[in-house]
C-alpha cells in the first residue's frame, strides 16, 4: 500500500511540470535502472563478438634481425596462407619480422626477446628463423626441436650437410636456408654488399604444428 500511494505521490508532482522538468526527473531518478542493464546489454555483446570473429592459430613464424619489412610479413602471410589451403575466415597464419639485439641492452630487446618466449611455451610460435648469433642463443634456452624429430627421412637426407648444431652442446638444433629462393624474393637476411646473409631455420620444441613447420621450410626452398 505505501508503495502505491508513493506512485501516485510521484504522478501527481509530475501533473504540473513541463516536458524539460519529466525528462531532467526521470533521468535524475531512473538513469541507473536504464544505463546498468545497457553496460550489461553491450559487455555481453562485445564477448559474444570476439568469441566468434576470433580467429584461431593455424602457423607462426619469426624472421629475427631479418631486416624484413611489413610488406615482406603481408606477402608471407598470404602465401602460405594459400600453400595450406587455409580458410582466413577463421585461422590466421601469422608471419612476422622483428629486430633483437642479443645481448638485450634495451628495454625493447628485453620485451622483444619476452615476447618470442611466451609465444614460443603457449604453442603460438612454430618457427623462427634467425641469424646465427641470435640462434644460437635461442639454442642455448632449449627452444628447438632436433631436426630430425619433425624432418621425414628423405628429407633429412636432403638437408644433412646443412644442419646447425649448437655450439655448446653439439646437437642439431637447426638447419641452415642460407640463400633461399623466398629469402632472396622478399630481401630477407641481405649483407651490406646485397648478398645472401646466413639464416637458421628452427621449429620450436614445443610446437604442435610440425608437418606445416616442415612444408614452411620446403615453401621458403622453392
Amino acid at each position: 500500500m505505501a508503495i502505491r500511494n508513493d506512485l501516485k505521490e510521484q504522478r501527481d508532482k509530475m501533473k504540473n511540470r513541463s516536458s524539460k522538468e519529466k525528462i531532467a526527473y526521470f533521468w535524475e531518478y531512473y538513469k541507473w535502472w536504464v544505463i546498468l542493464p545497457l553496460l550489461v546489454v553491450i559487455g555481453l555483446s562485445y564477448l559474444i563478438f570476439t568469441f566468434v570473429t576470433k580467429k584461431g592459430d593455424a602457423f607462426g613464424a619469426i624472421f629475427l634481425n631479418s631486416g624484413g619489412s611489413p610488406a615482406a610479413e603481408e606477402l608471407l602471410s598470404e602465401a602460405f596462407a594459400d600453400e595450406l589451403n587455409l580458410d582466413t575466415k577463421h585461422y590466421r597464419c601469422s608471419i612476422s619480422c622483428s629486430s633483437m639485439d642479443p645481448t638485450m641492452e634495451s628495454e625493447y630487446d628485453y620485451n622483444t626477446s619476452m615476447k618470442i618466449v611466451a609465444m614460443a611455451q603457449t604453442g603460438e610460435l612454430d618457427v623462427m628463423v634467425c641469424d646465427p648469433v641470435s640462434f644460437q642463443s635461442y639454442s642455448e634456452n632449449e627452444a628447438y626441436a632436433d631436426p630430425a624429430s619433425y624432418l621425414p627421412d628423405d628429407l633429412m637426407e636432403q638437408y644433412k650437410d646443412n644442419l646447425y648444431y649448437d655450439e655448446k652442446t653439439g646437437e642439431a638444433t637447426g638447419i641452415y636456408i642460407t640463400g633461399a629462393a623466398l629469402l632472396k624474393s622478399c630481401y630477407l637476411y641481405p649483407t651490406a654488399d646485397g648478398g645472401d646473409g646466413e639464416a637458421i631455420f628452427g621449429v620450436m620444441l614445443h610446437s604442435g604444428r610440425t608437418e606445416e613447420a616442415v612444408k614452411f621450410l620446403e615453401f621458403l626452398n622453392r
